[in-house]
């Protein structure tokens, strides 16, 4: 019979960058860490914290058979929760830590990562893919394309790129560059477009983008 029990998470604080950083890691007890694939989540502008959508996203990649990293990277300015000012100020030094994390995790174990992120850590999650090495894959939803990597060649990694169609906060139009950008780059960039859909999805789109993240990743994540 299939494994049903909840995945274990577990809660560290790393040194990233010069400067402490909370995980929390989610997976199966028992499983083979060395070889089991690893995927860094990164939340929204909305933080990590309890009643969070990220979190229901871990438990569901880490059924999946993923070994889920979540850090708390709004955390290293001191934010819970962050707005647009926080976003513009901040942007580089989360991106300078957890750039620090994708490298401790790679040091750490032969087993590829996939970044995963939604709005802002889906942002955080295209400036790292042409950032840091070691990234195997990424899906990213509802992501804007920072303005620090605007009119760079797109070399990425698969990108698996999500978003609402009536997306008011994020036009649809970022997902839609990003993936003529990858492709220009002679890269392969998957656009799943959900038409009726505004920047945080429905429990029905929510799980079927979520479904096909995980078949994404699974494709294109080596075992």
């Amino acid at each position: 019979m299939p494994d049903t029990s909840p995945p274990a998470g577990t809660r560290e604080t790393l040194t990233c960058a010069g400067h402490p950083l909370t995980i929390e890691v989610f997976g199966h007890p028992g499983k083979d860490e060395d070889t089991t694939r690893t995927i860094i989540l990164l939340h929204g502008a909305e933080g990590a914290g309890p009643g969070r959508p990220v979190r229901d996203e871990a438990a569901a990649l880490a059924r999946a058979g993923f070994r889920v990293v979540l850090p708390h990277y709004l955390g290293r300015t001191g934010q819970e929760r962050a707005g647009f000012t926080e976003i513009a100020r901040h942007f580089a030094v989360w991106r300078e830590s957890l750039q620090a994390l994708v490298q401790q995790v790679s040091a750490r174990r032969p087993a590829p990562i996939g970044l995963c992120g939604r709005s802002l850590g889906g942002a955080l999650a295209l400036a790292l893919a042409l950032e840091a090495g070691g990234v195997a894959a990424l899906a990213v939803r509802s992501a804007f394309i920072p303005p620090e990597i605007a009119g760079r060649a797109l070399v990425m990694p698969p990108v698996l790129a999500q978003h609402g169609g009536r997306d008011a906060l994020v036009p649809a139009s970022h997902a839609t560059r990003l993936a003529a950008g990858t492709a220009a780059a002679g890269g392969l960039c998957r656009l799943a477009l959900y038409a009726d859909q505004a920047h945080t999805f429905d429990a029905r789109s929510e799980a079927a983008a979520t479904a096909l993240a995980v078949a994404f990743l699974r494709e294109h994540l080596p075992a």
